[in-house]
């Protein structure tokens, strides 16, 4: 059997479910056999490893958008996770995206001290996509350090998610503009925005991941590469 190396595949710290109020609440709504297994980052991920014939699982930690030094401790204890499992567990870093410059030392901290393969972060910043230059010190140093970015959806803001409203009840526009399409659609978005931004002109050896089978960009490309090419 080939190995089997699995991307997208989270765990959940409790220094991030205690780190706010919304982060407490995020949390209460997962069914506790679920949390069980996003917290846990030894035995029974590894038996589940097993059951699911993976040889390698790149662990990051789910959405949130969090400060410095909650990315720092999440990363530290994913290090130790890994140490203890060095030939199954691999690392994606935790990200402070909303502090550019201290998400690019992260990175690099990360990758050179714990030997972490990249990092994942989350689609948008509140409705805040990375085209803006501001956010580009990430992209110049995972170029720098060779390794990829994992961009991953994330939930809609509040404004975003007025798009989704129509003739029917609120939680079908919160379905719509999570999992039921804005997740995808909203990835694929903000992929176009990077290419029409020039970031993969300025970065050419940049590495970007997307999951989901391409975040509905296959099915568009002629179309939308015309449309982003100048």
């Amino acid at each position: 059997m080939r190995p089997l190396i699995t991307l997208e595949e989270h765990f959940a710290s409790q220094t991030v479910i205690t780190s706010s109020d919304e982060a407490k609440a995020h949390y209460a709504h997962f069914p506790s056999h679920i949390l069980d297994k996003l917290t846990d980052l030894d035995q029974t991920r590894v038996a589940d490893l097993d059951k699911g014939h993976v040889s390698l699982q790149i662990v990051s930690h789910g959405p949130g958008n969090v400060g410095t030094g909650v990315c720092t401790k999440v990363n530290d204890d994913l290090a130790a996770a890994i140490q203890r499992n060095p030939t199954r567990l691999a690392g994606f870093a935790m990200l402070p995206m909303r502090e550019p410059d201290a998400a690019a030392a992260e990175l690099e901290r990360c990758v050179k001290t714990h030997g972490f393969v990249g990092a994942l972060i989350e689609n948008h910043l509140d409705g805040v996509f990375y085209d803006a230059e501001s956010f580009w010190p990430v992209f110049a140093r995972a170029q720098d350090l060779d390794v990829p970015l994992y961009i991953h959806p994330t939930f809609a803001s509040d404004s975003m998610v007025e798009h989704y409203k129509g003739n029917y009840p609120d939680s079908v526009a919160l379905a719509l503009s999570a999992f039921g399409w804005g997740w995808h659609a909203e990835t694929g978005h903000h992929i176009l925005r990077l290419f029409a931004a020039g970031v993969f002109d300025r970065f050419p050896k940049l590495k970007i991941i997307i999951g989901h089978m391409g975040e509905m960009l296959p099915a568009d490309c002629a179309r939308s590469g015309a449309r982003t090419s100048g």
